[in-house]
């Protein structure tokens, strides 16, 4: 039977008969959702009686589409990167807090093993406590209510178990957590201190040495503190508070209706005491903190307060800062012995209540001797036990700002890395500045260098003179990139500074400070400091060419290189010291060395040999001397003599060029010399 051909109003698609569908039609092309079709009715203007195989088709091909679109928002929506995305949003838009707290449970999750064991431990003992009440509130049903000695004996028994297993694990508990506190407070540690020395110098301009100690002592045992005892607290008194909590539900259900009304009630007074007690307990910090600064500065610059005689003004400061910081102890002392007597008042009045209903309960038959007894040893679990939680969150709460400090300073990024960058293979040492303009970071608004330029090549020595404050040790500061640059470059060997890898830059060049500095240790470690290997022959040059053959003298130095010069070298005397630096620095055998006032400490047969094995050095060797000079001797052997004023180079030459011409640098010579040229 033949049938005209129709058009159907979803389907473009023309129909011979209804066994033949034709082409399948593209599901690109027409998507048909169920909710869009009427329903089925012999009124149906959609759907026609004699064509129903045609239309059971179209709507099988409008359900296949609408389930392939559904199938591609599935696969949008739960993508793994979609998924991931999510998740990152979702971490980002966590307090600083929560950050905070997950990065302390990061360091817990790293010793695995470890933290498994003591939390094994742990909860052996709150499970050995919770067990106690129950064996007690047995024993005196034994004894009391049923007079069987037999019962009794056996719950005895059971109950020294307990009490034996309860022991033993809290000493593995208190062990494991103070070896994971250890290993915490190590990581913590070398953490902070590697990042503090990748520091640029302008980090330590910011920062004040008491308040990196502080960091790296306070701030850490708080940490440390923070990540073993008060997490392992807070779990036990979870522990406990749930625990105990669930044995009370098999009591008596109007003891629990008096514990569910009394709890809040006591939390809210609790809370109340905790905050006025905290702003008391800040206030004593910042007051501790401002009597230990003045304390570490007084012993910082002990020899200011000694030329001064300053002794009894520092004594009458101290005396004051004392007695302030007694005076908010006392405070302290007093706003918490206060919370804990209204706590304790509270708990008793509790147990009181209870004592009380339990009686008359015991009257009336509801409950046993053994179990009221066990009732109260399990309520004073469930309040000491709210108390604790709410004193450990607190103390937490109080914690996380400060480990949110250390790990600031941990993570803090550097301005100049530590490491990385080019190493030349043919270093010469040639130095230029090309309109460099610099000033402090802590001093924005203070232009130190002002559009310095200037060229030393490979071998020469250069000397930088003027008055203080003009720029001369900023220069040296940016030749060994303590600071970069606001404008301008500074090259070596043609090769800006930044592009340079850091580790080895300070490996080219000797750098002899103006105040020579030395570490605790011996003589051999102080001028073999920073090097990886070194030979004792290299040693012994370095030691003859810095004229510093005093280390062996028998009776000084019985013990030679390995002497012991004490804290910062104090015992040698300036002139020493200052040989030592200038050992430690010739033993590199550095391309380019850097003087600051080198000579500045030495006597004038000392500062005469010193300077001829200098002089001889540049001319064998070829190093790129740049000095810096108040004494003006010192430096006329110098090619180059840079005069620096208020941040620019207002002459330079030679000794001669500069004193034959009516210079700045001649009127420094006239005035130190007392002569006339």
């Amino acid at each position: 039977m033949s049938v005209e051909p129709h058009h159907h109003p979803n389907n473009d698609v023309i129909r011979k008969n209804s066994f033949d569908v034709g082409p399948t039609p593209e599901p690109t092309k027409r998507h048909i959702s169920l909710p869009d079709l009427p329903p089925e009715s012999d009124n149906s203007p959609l759907i026609e009686k004699d064509h129903k195989g045609a239309d059971k088709i179209g709507l099988l091909h409008g359900l296949k589409n609408n389930m392939s679109v559904k199938m591609t928002k599935i696969q949008n929506t739960y993508s793994p990167g979609i998924l991931y995305a999510k998740l990152k949003n979702k971490i980002a838009g966590i307090t600083k807090a929560q950050k905070t707290m997950i990065r302390l449970l990061s360091y817990i999750a790293d010793e695995r093993k470890l933290t498994l064991y003591a939390y094994t431990a742990l909860l052996c003992v709150s499970f050995a406590q919770t067990r106690m009440p129950i064996l007690i509130s047995h024993m005196i049903d034994a004894v009391v209510t049923d007079k069987d000695w037999e019962k009794a004996k056996n719950q005895s028994i059971l109950f020294v178990i307990t009490a034996t297993v309860y022991s033993i694990a809290e000493f593995f508990w208190g062990h494991l957590f103070h070896l994971l506190s250890s290993k915490i407070t190590l990581n913590l540690k070398i953490e902070m201190y590697s990042s503090m020395l990748k520091r640029e110098v302008e980090f330590y301009d910011r920062k004040k040495l008491n308040q990196l100690l502080h960091h790296m002592n306070g701030d850490i045992n708080v940490a440390k503190s923070l990540c073993t005892g008060k997490f392992s607290s807070i779990g036990r008194n979870l522990i406990q508070l749930c625990s105990s909590a669930w044995m009370l539900t098999t009591v008596s259900y109007k003891l629990i209706m008096f514990l569910i009304i009394i709890v809040p009630i006591h939390f809210l007074i609790f809370k109340g005491c905790s905050i006025l007690s905290e702003r008391v307990r800040e206030t004593l910090r910042n007051s501790t903190k401002t009597t230990e600064n003045r304390v570490l500065e007084t012993f910082q610059n002990i020899r200011i307060v000694k030329a001064f005689s300053s002794e009894d003004y520092e004594m009458d400061t101290y005396d004051n800062l004392l007695s302030t910081n007694m005076l908010h102890n006392q405070k302290n002392s007093l706003v918490g012995s206060t919370n804990a007597a209204i706590n304790t008042f509270v708990t008793n009045l509790t147990l009181l209540c209870i004592v009380y209903i339990g009686m008359n309960l015991v009257s009336s038959g509801e409950v046993s001797t053994g179990t009221l007894s066990g009732f109260l040893l399990y309520s004073m679990g469930v309040t000491m036990g709210f108390k604790d939680f709410t004193n450990s969150y607190l103390s937490i709460k109080e914690s996380l700002p400060v480990c949110e400090k250390v790990f600031e300073l941990i993570d803090e990024p550097g301005k100049i890395p530590h490491k990385g960058g080019k190493q030349l293979s043919n270093f010469t040492g040639k130095i230029e500045l090309k309109n460099v303009v610099f000033h402090y970071p802590v001093s924005p608004h203070i232009r130190v260098l002002n559009n310095v330029s200037l060229t030393i090549n490979p071998g020469e020595s250069a000397a930088f003179v003027g008055m203080s404050g003009g720029g001369k040790s900023t220069i040296i500061s940016i030749l060994l990139r303590f600071y970069d640059v606001e404008s301008g470059e500074v090259t070596l060997d043609g090769t800006r500074i930044q592009e340079l890898d850091l580790y080895w830059l300070h490996h080219q060049i000797g750098y002899v400070s103006q105040d020579p500095i030395l570490f605790t240790g011996t003589i051999e470690e102080n001028i073999t400091y920073g090097l990886d290997s070194y030979t004792p022959e290299k040693v012994l040059e370095a030691i003859r060419m810095a004229n510093a053959e005093f280390i062996f003298n028998q009776e000084l130095f019985p013990e030679g290189l390995k002497t012991q010069i004490g804290e910062k070298g104090g015992r040698l005397s300036g002139g020493q010291k200052q040989r030592l630096a200038i050992a430690r620095a010739l033993v590199r055998d550095p391309k380019i060395l850097i003087l600051d006032e080198a000579t500045s400490n030495l006597d004038a047969n000392s500062e005469f040999e010193v300077q001829k094995a200098i002089d001889a050095l540049i001319k064998d060797a070829k190093i790129t001397t740049v000095t810096i000079a108040h004494r003006l001797a010192t430096i006329v052997n110098c090619k180059t003599i840079y005069v620096v004023k208020e941040g620019e180079i207002i002459e330079q030459g030679s000794h001669r060029e500069l004193v034959a011409q009516n210079t700045a640098y001649r009127t420094l010579v006239e005035r130190q010399l007392n002569v006339k040229h």
